[in-house]
């Protein structure tokens, strides 16, 4: 036989035997759409020569595999921010999927001290929602982006709602005379 083509470094690499029996490492790089689902079987053919000129051509397949999306990034509120109202928006930055793929967030939500607890799953957008948090309370949050095949995650963010509002309060005062 001719030896298996694997995919190694960013190019293709194929060892066999030339028909000498001396040993060859042959490597060529084929430019490909960066957005090919996972699974994609690219198929080429590749003829090899010797000195003589007789040719020999073999089929090439190589198969697509999938690569993780990156991590979510640049979150808002900022990881350690403080004053933050109780009722906000949570956004990131989503990462890069090199397949293209579409990209699912779960959010998972929690004060300091406690577990985190996935609050969101399958969202689409990266943002969600929050409209009952306690004043004075630190809070972290991490976002998971999947692809539908493969996960990773954010570095966990944190943050500090600011104190309530502090109210004055005038009583009307009665100076009466004697």
């Amino acid at each position: 036989t001719q030896g298996t083509p694997h995919f190694e470094d960013g190019a293709l690499r194929w060892s066999g035997f030339a028909a000498t029996g001396a040993e060859i490492d042959v490597t060529y790089t084929v430019l490909i759409s960066p957005c090919l689902a996972a699974g994609t079987p690219l198929v080429t053919a590749v003829t090899f020569a010797d000195e003589a000129g007789t040719g020999v051509t073999r089929p090439v397949t190589v198969t697509v595999a999938n690569a993780a999306p990156t991590a979510p990034h640049t979150p808002s509120p900022a990881s350690g921010a403080t004053e933050v109202d109780t009722e906000i928006v949570l956004s990131w930055e989503p990462g890069t999927d090199p397949n293209c793929d579409t990209q699912h967030y779960t959010v998972a939500f929690g004060a300091i001290g406690q577990p985190l607890s996935i609050v969101a799953t399958d969202l689409l957008t990266p943002t969600w929602s929050l409209t009952t948090l306690e004043p004075e309370m630190e809070y972290r949050w991490v976002i998971t982006a999947t692809d539908g095949i493969s996960s990773t995650a954010s570095p966990i963010w944190s943050f500090t709602t600011k104190a309530p509002p502090k109210w004055t309060v005038f009583l009307p005062v009665v100076l009466r005379g004697e």
